[in-house]
């Protein structure tokens, strides 16, 4: 037995490190695979509710029985769940699902939901496409987030290798939309995507003037206590 061959402790932590970083960048080649996904749910609909939750049982473990994949990441902000593994970033379009959002409900986590698989670590097969989008809200609405997503990416990557990424995905879109009035819907649901979003803000800061609020009260009555 060659002896020379075995890494130390030091340098296969190194290494993993190493490789962790690597399959976190970014790459068109990453990015092609998820628009390539993303073309074909527009394509042919939805996988079926059980490819769904098996695909999802994969990522999150079952309890007690199976641990969660190692590259599913929270981020503990809106409790979203991402690959940490594919270096598609923390985009809407890569979202896995949510943390204690029912799956029926979850309109808006459309990645387990691509009849062509883009896991990574390979452990999702490609299914066949039941040729509806109501799982995920509709056609319409994901090819709004998409052109969203797109307006908002094309200043930060002209001239750099995502430019590709960007350009592909404004043609997807165009091979989407028939009839001019698809058109128009796609920029009501956009408009009414941005109108939701401030919403959400507002009720953010609501929520966040009222914590501070509170704790400015709570403050005041333990200073009350302490002077008695």
């Amino acid at each position: 037995m060659n002896i020379e061959k075995f890494k130390s402790y030091d340098e296969l932590t190194a290494f993993l490190k190493e490789k962790r970083i690597e399959d976190t960048k970014f790459s068109w080649k990453k990015a092609s695979k998820l628009l390539s996904s993303w073309k074909s749910l527009m394509k042919n609909g939805c996988v079926s509710e059980e490819v769904y939750l098996k695909r999802r049982r994969m990522c999150e473990g079952i309890s007690g029985m199976t641990d969660p994949c190692p590259s599913n990441f929270l981020r503990k902000s809106d409790k979203k769940r991402f690959c940490g593994s594919c270096g598609c970033g923390h985009r809407d379009m890569a979202v896995l699902y949510v943390d204690g959002v029912d799956f029926q409900e979850d309109k808006n986590s459309i990645r387990l939901w691509m009849p062509e698989s883009n896991c990574p670590k390979g452990l999702h097969k490609d299914e066949k496409g039941t040729k509806t989008w109501k799982p995920i809200g509709g056609k319409i609405k994901q090819l709004a987030k998409l052109a969203k997503a797109c307006l908002s990416e094309i200043g930060r990557f002209v001239g750099t290798e995502q430019e590709d990424a960007v350009n592909f995905t404004q043609e997807v879109i165009e091979e989407n939309l028939d009839k001019p009035e698809e058109v128009d819907l796609v920029i009501e649901a956009m408009e009414e995507q941005e109108l939701e979003l401030e919403q959400e803000l507002e009720q953010e800061e609501n929520e966040t003037e009222q914590e501070e609020y509170q704790e400015h009260q709570e403050e005041k009555e333990e200073q009350k206590e302490t002077s008695r």
